[in-house]
């Protein structure tokens, strides 16, 4: 068993950062469910990202939680976020317990998953590699990539419109280190308690290698864009934290292992 925990970070994934109106949109359902589970016992910080490099971005990340004096947190990472997450974790042992890894991996998106997706999002790609900036601007696109699965695939036109008005623009250099297979930077392995958690129909990431001291949770039907359903996000997060060890303040909401 464990104490519960004072703080959860919850580190964004590419297109859910920059500033508040992103990061409170991605990250909505995980911060629900963490303040769920732990009640009024949990503090959830959101990190904002800054920075040219993924080692800018961690340090960055280190600065905010320095500022809000954590000494101790769960991590949760979404998507690309798992990336800076993993990284941020294997810098800093002491500082994170658990980490929860939301569709994504620590080595970024494989070959598999890199085609899938530039399958979706050539066409943003080449534009960003004169502007320095990527942006997804079409619907189809933000179909392939966050609406498929079970539920969301019949997403109505508005809420296809809501995701377009929260994808923030990302520097090209930084996404391709977290996204390109060549220019992937390798991140150490982390030895805590972690969980990973997939999703069969997920346009970028199908499969994780095993790792230790690492449980994996597959779902699949689910596609990238899971963590836009409370339920799903409820179901996979609480089914980790349980498995760590933690016990819930609330008994009243079912999980499916």
């Amino acid at each position: 068993m464990h104490a519960d925990p004072r703080v959860v970070v919850l580190f964004p994934g590419a297109w859910g950062n920059l500033a508040p109106k992103y990061l409170d949109f991605w990250m909505a359902n995980p911060e629900k469910v963490f303040q769920r589970f732990f009640g009024n016992r949990v503090k959830v910080i959101k990190i904002v990202y800054s920075g040219a490099s993924m080692d800018e971005i961690v340090q960055g990340a280190f600065v905010q939680l320095e500022r809000e004096k954590v000494t101790s947190a769960i991590a949760l990472g979404y998507s690309l976020g798992v990336s800076i997450m993993a990284l941020a974790c294997s810098r800093r042992p002491d500082l994170f317990t658990n980490c929860i890894k939301f569709q994504g991996d620590d080595d970024g998106i494989g070959w598999a998953g890199y085609l899938r997706g530039m399958s979706a999002l050539l066409i943003p790609f080449v534009i960003a590699l004169f502007t320095g900036w990527m942006r997804i601007t079409s619907k189809r696109a933000v179909r392939r990539v966050f609406f498929t699965g079970e539920r969301l695939q019949d997403a109505t036109e508005n809420q296809v419109d809501l995701v377009m008005t929260h994808l923030c623009p990302n520097a090209i250099y930084p996404l391709l280190e977290l996204a390109f297979p060549p220019m992937k930077k390798r991140i150490p392995s982390i030895h805590i308690p972690s969980a990973s958690i997939i999703g069969g129909k997920d346009i970028f990431y199908r499969k994780v290698r095993e790792r230790p001291d690492q449980k994996v949770y597959s779902f699949p039907n689910w596609g990238h864009g899971a963590i836009l359903e409370y339920a799903f996000a409820k179901q996979a997060i609480w089914n980790a934290l349980i498995d760590f060890g933690f016990i819930p303040k609330t008994t009243d909401e079912s999980t499916q292992h």
